[in-house]
């Protein structure tokens, strides 16, 4: 790209090229009034760049496009990003404030997220950033840059800033450093007011000017000047010809632009003329007029300046060359994409709010917590939510956190700034945990203006209540030197940002699914003693190992390897858990009984039989009903009208759940049917062997119609429901259906030997080994509500801690407390023990003599079992393939209640 000297340039071109007014992108027609007049403002005064304020995307794209192709030279198209494309925009990814980022310092989330914001912005057409912030956040009074800076360490902001720095340079984004010598100490808002420091610039050297002077050797392409006085002028910084000349060009070696802050600010606008602006601004080296208040009168005013004052001219032609050879730069690396679609290819990735993410989590802070944290969620039901917050609202803020509680916890209440005697909670749903939300934003022109009188009578009111306060500040962490009684509640977190992902790293943080790290980025003094950060470990309500391999050495495995050796079945897999730690976890025999087949190993995956009905058709039909997808109480001819006229038809999701619908036990639809629909219709019209609700009869039926429930109203086939919604968000990946079909499974056909075989089937004449063994679901393509699950131990015990967590696994909230309560008690008692899908321990249970009357459990065909007992916190799972080789033969009864028995008197002899 060829520029003129600027010694070519006419007048009018001189001054224009220094001029930079700002394009609220608020309007959509081009020939709307609006569009007409930015137009030709960039062509009448041949400014040498814009700032952009709001607006869709693709609409940015198009008037920087027409913007440009309007201008006489290229244009420097500006825009405050520091919390990226989509804090300024109306879509883009959006970061937290910068104060968050000093909290995390973490070096490679800081360079992730200065390339998320260089390249949205490329892709926009927007050249130069107005970030990063340099200024230190060390004035617990300042109104406008608090979270805006990074830290109150004049190293620490400088390293981060520099970082930033280099990283969206080099994407090609011309940084603007802000707000030079830094605004940080200020008590007031230069768009009030001019704000004063009370110090000289030789005396800010050490402090406020590091960062500058770091971010100056690093080559950052611009510099914008603070509207701030210090105490040895009148004038502001901006309009100083003895500070910015010497102490920026000559002390610090800044060769790049300087910027003047918004001029339209009232630090400037009401304190200061036009004609002062203009020849005190190029006096002081000023290269860019960002934002002035009246364009056409400053641009007049420039242009008089360099007729009528030669040193003005020469002045003002050292400025323009300046941005001339930042525009040459920028060319050099215009971005090669500026088609509107390109838009959807860069905007918003997946890993790009994971980054966000990331960040804010990293950065979220704890000052202080008790013995009531970490929170026991397990036990937590229902949750009161107060709000208060530092400016009005028309609509309830924080929407993002209070949808994560919402999700989470069975019943939420939200109070909006309440008086403290407006709030109350039902006394049948008593609140389990308080949190207390303080919500300050920080923009131009506000000041907080929260009561605290009403907010400390909340805090005080809530901490009366015996039940666990967690207080999370968003925003300005300087909030919490008047805040009363704190250190009473059980924790208080900081998080510096309000944005999307500042909301949920704050939930993430509440219920412990992260490690909270963050390092406090500000001085903190409370009565006189700083305050310091503390950590808080995880707690994701995963099985961890603990294994002992003292237990159970005599008496348990002796039981298994007399079984084996009497041939009750070839091989198995133990794994007992306690506590949510999984105490032993152990492969016994081989595949068969063959002394050269594959020995079993601790993850060996079984064919688990009728476990499918509990760890797939169950969570799927409760987590459809959580949904509204289904009812419990919905009657099945609500899902097959032709069973309407039947007495089938009346008989509720949850009977057949319960195994109470008057279906009979089984019958083997292979023999008669040849596909699924029509096992489906041949269900539809069976007799009922009992009235529905009268007796229990444990039905594979009732759970094939389940299965196809599920289908029904998901529409997805049932596996794919339950990888999708229940094994990949809890982390178990060993659980599918069909072994050598499952869709993006790692097994395939090649690894079918890796199964144990499960004996001889008569209707397709083989030996079954790596394919489900129930010859009616196979008939069903290996897929139903009754069977054809395949899975490991660990991955069976997990779904176990599931329901005893009361839905809770791998950070995350699956099924709701009450869900599992429900599902968890005796259906119709007076006829049965069973649970929702879950069998009950009897008087010769396969439990044997030690588990409590609450445990909760299962059995399958192919000899697996898996039983829970709450009391106890105890899960025990054995798998085996004692089908193998002939399915007729059946011993487990005895084994099973003898290994329980076992199992309980080790263990508990060992604790």
């Amino acid at each position: 790209m060829k520029l003129p000297r600027a010694h070519h340039l006419t007048v009018e071109e001189l001054a224009g090229q220094m001029l930079m007014p700002a394009v609220p992108i608020d309007f959509l027609n081009r020939k709307s009034p609006r569009a007409r007049q930015f137009l030709q403002t960039v062509q009448k005064y041949r400014v040498g760049g814009v700032i952009l304020f709001g607006g869709h995307p693709a609409d940015v794209l198009y008037w920087v496009n027409r913007l440009q192709e309007a201008a006489p030279y290229p244009l420097l198209i500006a825009a405050d990003l520091e919390r990226g494309v989509g804090g300024l925009f109306s879509h883009g990814t959006t970061l937290p404030h910068a104060l968050a980022w000093g909290a995390a310092d973490d070096p490679e989330l800081i360079d992730g997220a200065a390339r998320i914001i260089a390249r949205e912005a490329r892709v926009l057409g927007i050249n130069t950033l107005f970030a990063p912030v340099l200024d230190l956040v060390n004035e617990p009074n300042n109104p406008i840059i608090n979270i805006r800076g990074f830290h109150h360490q004049p190293e620490k902001v400088a390293q981060i800033g520099v970082r930033f720095l280099l990283t969206a340079q080099n994407e090609g984004l011309a940084c603007v450093g802000k707000h030079f010598p830094g605004h940080g100490r200020a008590q007031s808002d230069s768009h009030v007011t001019l704000p004063q420091i009370p110090a000289r610039i030789d005396q800010l050297q050490d402090t406020d000017l590091l960062p500058f002077r770091e971010a100056a050797n690093a080559g950052i392409a611009g510099i914008m000047s603070a509207h701030i006085r210090l105490s040895d002028s009148r004038l502001p910084v901006t309009l100083r010809s003895d500070l910015l000349p010497k102490v920026l060009r000559e002390q610090m070696g800044f060769s790049g632009v300087l910027f003047s802050d918004a001029l339209n600010m009232h630090a400037i606008s009401r304190k200061f003329s036009a004609v002062e602006v203009a020849r005190s601004g190029v006096q002081a080296g000023l290269d860019v007029f960002l934002m002035p208040e009246n364009l056409p009168l400053l641009f007049r005013i420039l242009t008089e300046l360099v007729r009528e004052e030669p040193p003005m001219r020469r002045q003002m032609e050292q400025s323009v060359e300046r941005i001339f050879r930042l525009k040459k730069w920028l060319h050099s690396r215009e971005p090669a994409h500026r088609h509107p679609g390109q838009l959807y290819k860069y905007l918003q990735l997946p890993q790009s709010v994971g980054i966000a993410r990331r960040l804010a989590e990293e950065g979220a802070t704890c000052i202080h917590h008790n013995h009531r944290f970490p929170l026991n969620l397990t036990s937590l039901q229902n949750c009161l939510h107060i709000i208060h917050t530092d400016f009005e609202v028309k609509e309830p803020p924080l929407t993002h956190f209070s949808r994560r509680l919402n999700q989470f916890f069975d019943s939420v209440t939200h109070y909006l700034n309440p008086r403290e005697d407006s709030v109350r909670w039902e006394e049948a749903k008593p609140p389990h945990l308080i949190v207390f939300s303080l919500y300050s934003r920080t923009f131009a022109g506000h000041h907080s203006r929260f009561s605290w009188d009403k907010i400390n009578d909340a805090l005080q009111n809530c901490l009366k209540s015996g039940v666990p306060v967690v207080v999370i500040i968003f925003g300005n962490p300087f909030h919490l030197r008047k805040l009363n009684n704190w250190q009473k509640t059980a924790a208080l977190f900081l998080h510096y940002s309000y944005v999307e992902a500042s909301q949920l790293a704050a939930f993430r943080a509440l219920c412990s699914f992260i490690p909270v790290r963050g390092d406090l980025p500000v001085q903190l003094n409370i009565s006189g003693k700083p305050l310091s950060s503390l950590r808080v470990k995880a707690e994701d309500y995963r099985l961890y190992p603990d294994l002992d391999k003292h237990l159970f050495l005599k008496d348990v495995e002796s039981l298994i390897q007399d079984a084996i050796a009497g041939e009750i079945f070839p091989g198995g897999v133990l794994l007992v858990a306690q506590a949510g730690k999984v105490k032993y976890w152990q492969g016994f025999g081989r595949f068969d009984y063959d002394r050269n087949a594959p020995a079993v190993r601790p993850d060996t995956r079984y064919d688990l039989a009728s476990l499918t009905k509990v760890l797939a058709t169950t969570p799927a039909i409760l987590k459809l009903s959580e949904d509204g997808k289904i009812g419990l109480d919905q009657p099945i001819k609500e899902f097959y009208p032709g069973v309407a006229e039947q007495p089938l038809g009346g008989a509720t999701v949850a009977d057949l759940l319960a195994h109470q619908s008057g279906l009979p036990a089984w019958k083997p639809f292979y023999r008669e049917c040849r596909n699924r629909d029509e096992v489906i219709r041949a269900i539809l019209q069976m007799s009922l062997e009992y009235p529905v609700g009268q007796k229990c009869v444990y039905s594979d039926p009732g759970f094939i119609l389940l299965g196809d429930i599920v289908e029904r109203v998901s529409g997805l086939p049932l596996n794919e429901y339950c990888r999708d919604h229940i094994y990949r968000p809890l982390g178990l990946e060993s659980l599918h259906f069909r072994p050598a079909a499952e869709k993006g499974s790692s097994e395939g056909k090649g690894k079918l030997h890796l199964y144990p075989p499960t004996g001889w089937d008569e209707f397709r004449e083989r030996i079954i080994c790596g394919e489900v063994n129930d010859a009616n679901c196979y008939l069903m393509g290996g897929v139903a509500g009754h069977a054809g699950l395949f899975g490991n131990a660990w991955d069976v015990a997990a779904l176990g801690q599931l329901f005893l967590n009361n839905g809770i696994y791998n950070a995350r909230r699956l099924l709701k407390f009450l869900t599992i309560q429900n599902a968890l008690q005796p259906y119709r008692p007076q006829i049965s023990l069973r649970r929702l899908g879950w069998d009950a321990p009897t008087s010769r249970s396969s439990t044997g003599e030690y588990f409590s009357r609450e445990s909760f459990g299962h059995l399958g065909f192919t000899g697996t079992s898996l039983w829970v007992d709450p009391q106890k916190a105890l899960i025990v799972v054995f798998l085996s393939n004692r089908t193998h080789p002939d399915p007729a033969r059946n011993e487990m009864g005895k084994f099973r209640r003898d290994l329980h028995n076992r199992v309980v008197k080790a263990l508990w002899e060992v604790e």
